[in-house]
C-alpha cells in the first residue's frame, strides 16, 4: 500500500474511532467501510468494523466481519473475544462461549473475554462454573469492578443474596460506579434480603445513568414489579417489546404489573403473547392462568386450551420422574394419611379456611400433615403448625425433590390448596403423589390436570345442571357450603351506626375483580341513593400512584369524585377490619367473587349485595349468603343487583337491624359451624378413599 493511501485509511480509521467514542457507531460503520475498500485485507480495521456494527445492534453482519478478521490474523484473541459478544447478543450461547473460551486460551489474562465467559456460564445456569471463573480474575485483581457485579449477580440467580450483598460491599462505591448493573444487582440483593425499601432508590441510580441493556432492563421491570411500581414495570416492559419484539419474558411481566393494576384484559392480553411465542415458558403460566379467572365474560374454552398446555409442557419438564406406586394397604376403614399442600399456611385468606379441618379432623381416623411450600413466621402459621400433626416444609423448587418428599410421606390423600396460584406445587400432582388427589380452597376452578382425581364444592357454586364440561376433576358437592371460616382472633368492635345520615358503600376486594362492569353498576347505586358514597380498598394498592390510578379509572366509568374514597393495604387486620366500620354494605364484585372479604365485611357487621353467574367463582356469593340465610341479597342480573343495593340502603330501619344482627348471624350460622362442617367433609374424603379401594385406580386413571 502507498504512504498516500496508508494515511488516507489511518485517518479515516481515527475519525471512525471518534465517532465510537462520541456514542455514533451508524457513521462509525460508514467510515469503516470506507477505509477497508482502500485496505481491504487490514485485520485491525475488519475487527473494528464488527465492533461498530456491534454497538449498532447489527449483531449477524458484526459475527461476519470478526469472522474475516479472524480468517486475516488466525487465534487473534481480540477478534475471539468480539465474536463470542456477538454470538451472545444473536443468543447463540454455546457458541459464545466456545468463543470465548478460544480467546481466553489464546489469551489467558483477557480480563473481559474472562468477564464474558463468566457471564454465559451464567446465562446456562451453570452457576459454580461462573463463579470458578470469577474467582480467577478476582484472585489476581480483588478489586476488579465487573468481576465483582458479575459474581454478585450469581449469587442472586442462586437465592443467595446475603452472599450476594457480601460481594457488593467489596466495591467501593465512594469511588464513583457508573455502571447501571451495579445498582441493579445491590437492589435485587437488598429485596431478597427484606430490605425493599433500599431497592427502589438504588434502581433510580441506574435509571439516572441510563445505557440500560435488555438485561438490565428486564431485572430492573421484575424488580419494579414486586415493589408494586406498576405503572413505570409496564413502561420498561414497553421499552424492551419495542426493540425485541420477541422477547416473551418482557410480555410475561407486563401481563403481571397489569394484574396489580387491575387491568386486566390487557394483563391476559400480553401474557397470551407471551404463551404465542413461548408455550413451553413455565413461568409465564401462573398470572395467565389466574388472571383468566377475572376476566369478563369468563372464557372456559380458552382456559381448557392454555390449562392442557400447561400439563403437556409441564409432564414434559418430568420426563425423567418414575412412576407413582401406592405402597401402603387399601384398607377402606383404615386411618387416613391426609396431606395439605399450600403456600399459604400463614397469615393468608386460605388460612382462615384451613384452621377448622387442622383443629376439628376426628384424629382417630384422620392424620392432619401441613406440608407448607412458602414459611410465615406470623402468629397463624404458628397456629396451624401447633394444630397439624405433622408439620413438613417443602420450599424446594426442583420438582424432582418436590416429589420425592411428598411420596415419601406415604399420603393416602393428597390436598392441593394453591391450583394455579404462586408458589403453587401443580407439577408434583401431574406426576402423582396420592392415590387420591384433591383440589379444593384455595383456585375458583378447575385445574385442568388429569391426574387431580376430585375437587370439592357445593350445590350453590355448582349445581348440577351447571356447565362444567372444562373441568377435569370429578366434582364433590358438599350438602353445605364447602367452606368453614376461622376469624382472626382479636377484631375490633362493631360500631352502632344509628344516626348516621349518608349510607357508604364500599368493596375490599382485589383491585382485578373491579372491572368496568362493577364500577358502571356502582355508578348507578349511587345513582339510587342521593348523598351515598364508595369505599374502595385493596391489598395491591402499595403506594400512591396506584390508588391514583384505580381512583382515576372509576371516575373514568363514571363515579363522582367527590363521592368516592380509596384506600391501601393497612398496617394490620385489625386495622383492615377497623375500616368496615365506615362503610354500611358491602358490594360484592363479579363474575369473581368475593370469599375472605365477605366473611369479614359480614364478621363486621356489613351486609354482603352480590350477584350470581355461571361459573364457579360467580357463585360463591350466592354459598356464602345462603350459609348466613341472607340469599335474599344475592341478584341474579345487574337490574336486580342495583335495585337489591338501593333498596337495602333506602330502607334505613331494616339496614340498620341487618348490620346490629350481622355478627351474631355469622357467628352461629353454618358457615362457622366447625363440626357440621368437618362431619360432611370427612364424608366426602372418605367416600373418595373408598371409591380408590374398590378399583385399586385413581379416579384420574379411570378417566379416558
Amino acid at each position: 500500500m502507498s504512504s498516500k493511501i496508508d494515511e488516507q485509511v489511518q485517518s479515516i480509521h481515527q475519525r471512525a474511532l471518534k465517532c465510537l467514542e462520541d456514542g455514533q457507531p451508524a457513521k462509525a460503520v460508514k467510515l469503516f467501510r470506507a477505509a477497508i475498500k482502500l485496505s481491504p485485507h487490514n485485520a485491525p480495521l475488519m475487527c473494528n468494523l464488527g465492533y461498530a456494527l456491534l454497538k449498532n445492534e447489527q449483531y449477524q453482519e458484526a459475527l461476519d466481519w470478526f469472522d474475516f478478521a479472524l480468517a486475516a490474523q488466525p487465534g487473534w484473541h481480540i477478534a475471539l473475544y468480539n465474536r463470542g459478544l456477538a454470538l451472545y447478543n444473536l443468543e447463540r450461547f454455546d457458541e459464545a462461549k466456545a468463543a470465548f473460551e478460544e480467546g481466553v486460551k489464546a489469551q489467558p489474562d483477557h480480563v473481559d473475554a474472562k468477564t464474558n465467559l463468566a457471564s454465559i456460564h451464567m446465562e446456562s445456569l451453570e452457576f459454580d462454573q461462573a463463579l470458578d471463573v470469577l474467582d480467577e480474575i478476582l484472585a489476581k485483581n480483588p478489586e476488579n469492578t465487573g468481576a465483582l457485579i458479575t459474581k454478585a449477580h450469581v449469587y442472586n440467580l442462586k437465592k443467595q443474596p446475603l452472599r450476594a450483598l457480601e460481594t457488593i460491599n467489596l466495591i467501593d462505591e465512594d469511588a464513583g460506579i457508573d455502571d447501571p448493573t451495579y445498582y441493579i444487582v445491590a437492589a435485587s440483593a437488598y429485596f431478597d434480603t427484606g430490605q425493599g425499601f433500599r431497592s427502589y432508590q438504588l434502581l433510580q441510580k441506574a435509571f439516572d445513568i441510563g445505557g440500560l441493556n435488555t438485561t438490565n432492563k428486564m431485572s430492573a421491570a421484575q424488580l419494579l414489579m414486586s415493589l408494586r411500581k406498576s405503572a413505570q414495570c409496564v413502561q420498561l416492559c414497553d421499552e424492551v417489546i419495542a426493540a425485541e419484539p420477541d422477547n416473551y419474558d418482557a410480555y410475561r411481566i407486563k401481563g403481571s404489573a397489569l394484574t396489580g393494576m387491575g387491568m386486566i384484559e390487557d394483563a391476559v392480553e400480553a401474557s397470551l403473547m407471551c404463551h404465542a411465542l413461548a408455550p413451553d415458558y413455565m413461568s409465564n403460566y401462573v398470572s395467565l392462568i389466574f388472571g383468566m379467572n377475572y376476566l369478563d365474560p369468563p372464557k372456559p374454552e380458552i382456559m381448557s386450551r392454555i390449562t392442557g398446555d400447561y400439563e403437556k409442557y409441564a409432564a414434559q419438564n418430568m420426563a425423567a420422574v418414575n412412576t407413582y406406586s401406592y405402597g401402603s394397604n387399601r384398607d377402606p376403614d383404615k386411618k387416613l394419611r391426609v396431606g395439605f399442600v399450600s403456600p399459604d399456611l400463614r397469615e393468608h385468606s386460605c388460612g382462615y379456611f384451613i384452621e377448622s379441618i387442622f383443629a376439628g379432623l376426628d384424629r382417630d381416623k384422620f392424620e392432619v400433615v401441613a406440608i407448607p411450600r412458602k414459611l410465615g413466621k406470623d402468629p397463624r402459621a404458628t397456629l396451624l403448625r401447633r394444630l397439624s400433626d405433622s408439620w413438613v416444609p417443602l420450599t424446594s423448587e426442583i420438582w424432582e425433590e418436590v416429589i420425592d418428599t411428598l411420596r415419601s410421606l406415604q399420603l393416602d390423600v393428597a390436598f392441593d390448596l394453591a391450583g394455579h396460584t404462586s408458589n403453587h406445587s401443580i407439577p408434583a400432582f401431574i406426576a402423582r403423589v396420592a392415590p387420591v388427589q384433591i383440589n379444593w380452597l384455595g383456585y375458583p376452578n378447575t385445574t385442568g390436570i388429569r391426574n387431580m382425581d376430585y375437587r370439592i364444592v357445593d350445590h350453590f357454586t355448582d349445581p348440577v345442571s351447571a356447565d362444567r364440561s372444562i373441568y377435569t376433576e370429578e366434582l364433590i358437592r358438599m350438602d353445605r357450603c364447602f367452606l368453614c371460616y376461622s376469624p382472626p382472633p382479636d377484631y375490633p368492635p362493631v360500631e352502632d351506626k344509628t344516626g348516621r345520615d349518608k349510607i357508604v358503600f364500599g368493596s375490599f376486594n382485589s383491585i382485578s375483580k373491579v372491572n368496568p362492569r362493577v364500577m358502571q353498576l356502582w355508578v348507578q347505586i349511587l345513582k339510587r341513593v342521593p348523598g351515598s358514597t364508595l369505599v374502595v380498598k385493596a391489598l395491591q394498592f402499595g403506594e400512591e400512584s396506584l390508588i391514583e390510578h384505580a381512583r382515576q379509572q372509576l371516575i373514568k366509568n363514571g363515579v363522582d369524585p367527590d363521592r368516592l374514597q380509596v384506600f391501601g393495604a393497612m398496617p394490620n387486620t385489625f386495622d383492615h377490619l377497623n375500616l368496615y366500620n365506615e362503610i354500611d354494605i358491602g358490594l360484592d364484585p363479579f363474575p369473581y367473587n368475593g370469599t375472605t372479604t365477605s366473611c369479614e365485611a359480614m364478621l363486621m357487621g356489613i351486609p354482603v349485595v352480590s350477584m350470581c353467574g355461571e361459573v364457579h367463582s360467580a357463585r360463591v356469593g350466592l354459598s356464602l349468603m345462603n350459609a348466613v340465610g341472607l340469599g335474599e341479597l344475592v341478584a341474579e342480573n345487574p337490574e336486580d343487583y342495583i335495585r337489591l343495593a338501593a333498596e337495602l340502603a333506602l330502607d334505613v330501619p331494616r339496614l340498620r337491624n341487618l348490620q346490629s344482627g350481622m355478627r351474631d348471624r355469622l357467628l352461629s350460622s353454618s358457615l362457622m359451624d366447625r363440626d357440621d362442617f368437618n362431619s360432611h367433609f370427612a364424608a366426602s374424603v372418605r367416600s373418595m378413599w373408598r371409591s380408590y379401594c374398590e378399583t385399586g385406580k385413581s379416579a384420574g386413571e379411570q378417566r379416558p
